[in-house]
């Protein structure tokens, strides 16, 4: 049986801003955004969010199917880091690649 997990990450609030922008343009939940970005376009390089802060960040829960939370698992492991920290990297780099950051 197929079971859905529920990952938490935490972003800064320009990156949240920038989603959000992204999902007014194409009509996509800022989850389908962030999952597209993990799974068909990452980044060639994954840069540490340095305007990220705990105190200022936004949270966000992205639901993900056993396969996919696997993968966001694995790939985190072999960056030495927590997932909630892998994904917010990835989207930061994401947004810098594009020069949206």
């Amino acid at each position: 049986m197929k079971k859905e997990h529920a990952v938490w990450t935490a972003i800064s609030e320009q990156t949240h801003k920038t989603l959000s922008e992204i999902s007014a343009k194409t009509g996509m939940t800022m989850t389908k955004i962030v999952k597209q970005i993990l799974f068909i376009n990452p980044p060639k390089e994954i840069v540490e969010e340095y305007r990220f802060t705990t105190k200022k960040s936004r949270r966000m829960v992205i639901k993900m199917s056993d396969l996919e939370f696997e993968k966001v698992e694995k790939m985190a492991q072999q960056h030495k880091i927590s997932i909630s920290r892998f994904i917010r990297n990835v989207v930061y780099s994401y947004l810098l690649e594009k020069g949206l950051a």
